[in-house]
């Protein structure tokens, strides 16, 4: 709504602009299309006012010689619901009448357009006279007439629309403050590691976790012996080094630890790696009743700057798919047809998605959990559902599509197809024989 200020200084102007038009009567009750359409165009500019009971003269300034009695304003209601109907949009209009010397005047206004221009939905008028024309847009010229826009000032339009819509992105981030990424916590080491008194684990804010236990129990359980060559025989490898449990290869002298004790087989590995002086550490447990736990960190931790908590997708593909090769190779040993499987990350710490292979990931972006939780899924399989490695990767697929979903990510089947094939993720899958007698052997 204009101020009296604002109408007197218009009334003091040297003729109509973008934003003014000025009108001895409004003749409402038969130019109702001719406001309406009037009112668009100032939309499509900047907003703009009528100042109906104003006259105009070439060459001189306006002046306020009042409303006519028989042509009052328009209901604002009415005048709003005309507009709707012919441009299918809502702008704020104000109707306002004012007094200026004694003179009744009335000012019809109207908002500038958001971040679409306003178009006409429909045809106004008659078969002698089209006055407003579907699918025109509007618009104020520089001369300050009403005119259907042309080529390129519909550009013009949609340009200044852009613009719009990227200064309220910039408007909307500028008053988010930072968030503060969550400050690390010392990690409540679970309770079967505790046992070790290792507190190399605690070390690291984030760390990659698989939970394997079988549906049930080998009778009889496990010896020390047995669980050294399970682990030998089952762990997953890839060129040179071991994939699965990862970096336990890569430990030697104080930085490989063996813990043998009854009941379970503890061997940690530790050190650096990457050609870089940032830590490592993988850990696996094996217990005599068949159940396996192993937490490493991220590599990814090694690569990044510090801070910068990243993620890489095509680990995690790796890793889900080497923890399911290594459960069919074990679980085969030991006939347990049925087991749990639990994968994921233990605290995420509000990392961030990234593209971690050269030329692996078709495209690059980023896609940020902001949960501290654990992301660990659980999946009950038996070994006929994970036999070959087109079943492993159905499963593995599965797991990790729901895994980044909590990224806000959605994964596509012939991504994760093409980097499983591109890098040979699958593994090294040879049969792998029973270590007791009378229980099943692994299939190729």
């Amino acid at each position: 709504m204009l101020s009296r200020d604002a109408i007197q200084r218009l009334l003091g102007a040297p003729g109509e602009t973008t934003s003014v038009d000025y009108k001895l009567r409004l003749d409402w009750s038969a130019k109702q299309l001719e406001v309406v359409r009037d009112l668009a165009c100032f939309a499509n500019r900047a907003g703009g006012s009528l100042l109906i009971g104003v006259r105009e003269e070439k060459g001189r300034s306006t002046a306020a010689v009042g409303m006519a009695d028989d042509d009052p304003l328009p209901d604002l209601n009415e005048i709003g619901n005309l507009f709707r109907k012919y441009f299918e949009r809502t702008l704020p209009i104000s109707v306002v009448p004012h007094e200026v010397n004694g003179k009744r005047i009335g000012v019809i206004s109207i908002n500038a357009f958001g971040n679409e221009p306003i178009v006409a939905a429909r045809n106004g008028g008659d078969c002698n006279r089209l006055v407003i024309r579907r699918g025109a847009i509007y618009r104020r010229s520089d001369g300050g007439s009403c005119e259907e826009a042309g080529p390129a000032e519909v550009a013009q339009l949609l340009e200044a629309c852009t613009e719009r819509r990227i200064a309220q992105v910039k408007s909307l981030v500028a008053s988010i403050p930072p968030a503060a990424l969550p400050a690390s916590q010392p990690r409540v080491i679970p309770q079967h590691v505790q046992r070790l008194e290792d507190a190399s684990l605690g070390k690291f804010a984030t760390l990659r976790a698989v939970d394997l236990h079988p549906a049930r129990a080998p009778s009889p359980q496990l010896r020390t012996r047995e669980l050294e060559q399970l682990l030998e025989q089952s762990s997953v490898r890839t060129a040179a080094t071991t994939y699965f449990p990862r970096y336990l290869s890569s430990a030697s002298g104080e930085g490989r630890v063996v813990v043998r004790a009854p009941g379970r087989l503890v061997v940690k590995g530790e050190g650096t790696t990457f050609g870089s002086a940032a830590p490592f550490v993988s850990l696996i447990e094996m217990r005599a009743d068949g159940a396996v736990y192993v937490r490493e960190s991220l590599w990814e931790d090694t690569r990044f700057d510090e801070g910068q908590r990243m993620l890489g997708i095509l680990s995690m593909i790796r890793f889900a798919l080497a923890a399911l090769a290594f459960a069919y190779r074990m679980f085969s040993a030991i006939a347990a047809n049925r087991f749990t499987l639990r994968v994921g990350l233990l605290g995420p710490e509000g990392r961030s998605l990234v593209r971690d292979w050269e030329d692996a990931w078709p495209f690059f972006e980023r896609y940020a959990a902001s949960t501290g939780d654990d992301l660990l899924l659980s999946r009950d399989l038996s070994l006929e559902e994970v036999d070959t490695k087109e079943k492993r990767a159905d499963v593995a697929f599965a797991l990790i599509e729901e895994f980044l979903d909590f990224f806000g990510y959605v994964l596509e089947r012939k991504d994760f197809d093409q980097l499983v094939t591109r890098t040979g993720t699958h593994g090294d899958i040879r049969p792998l024989g029973s270590i007791r007698t009378g229980t099943a052997s692994a299939k190729p």
